[in-house]
């Protein structure tokens, strides 16, 4: 069990959520650092030692994120995670893991077409595979993202269900692969006619 070799950091902007977390903590055993006027636990003496130990920090994630570098981040916004993509990949470290989930479901699964545009730079319609389709937008966002970072991603996961898009990468750090990683990115051409779709080759134009 690795424990204390690894440094956990909990953090949300929101006061309350705050709160919660520092509670969930004590809840399960977990000493909070820093914390001096936290409560024991409901039938907890002073003799009880912590499982794990995390630092519980109330800062704005864009902020904690420029500040320090991470091996781990796990990125949960509510609604959209493409406001924190560039602080993430600017001190995580090589081979570092990011993982995302969106909670935007609007503007990923074809409803609000306005915002998908505006925060994934797509053009999309409803189709039978939009989940994928979401993921698929979700990456390019995390691709782009790292690439302006001079880092390139190896997608280890990528699952969209009803209310939430996750997707996990791998960060690999440098140009080259930043530009292998871009390599891979293409725009979808889809029949709402026939269904039939292909990815567009580099250099292609169409009507």
């Amino acid at each position: 069990h690795l424990r204390n070799s690894v440094k956990v950091t909990i953090n949300d902007i929101n006061e309350a959520c705050v709160k919660m977390i520092k509670e969930n903590c004590h809840l399960n055993h977990i000493r909070v650092e820093g914390n001096r006027t936290g409560r024991q636990l409901d039938g907890a003496g002073d003799t009880d030692s912590p499982i794990a130990s995390v630092e519980v920090v109330k800062m704005d994630a864009n902020v904690i994120m420029h500040l320090r570098p991470f091996d781990y981040i796990h990125l949960d916004p509510f609604g959209t995670s493409v406001n924190y993509l560039d602080a993430a990949f600017r001190n995580v470290r090589n081979l570092g893991i990011v993982s995302v989930t969106s909670t935007d479901t609007g503007s990923l699964y074809s409803k609000s077409l306005n915002v998908t545009l505006r925060h994934y730079g797509c053009q999309i319609v409803r189709t039978e595979y939009y989940r994928e389709l979401a993921a698929r937008m979700v990456l390019a966002s995390v691709a782009r993202a790292a690439a302006r970072c001079n880092k390139g991603i190896e997608v280890l996961l990528a699952v969209a269900l009803e209310h939430f898009v996750l997707v996990v990468v791998r960060v690999l750090r440098g140009p080259t692969q930043a530009d292998e990683s871009s390599k891979k990115l293409r725009q979808l051409l889809h029949c709402q006619w026939c269904e039939e779709r292909v990815f567009l080759k580099p250099g292609s134009m169409v009507e």
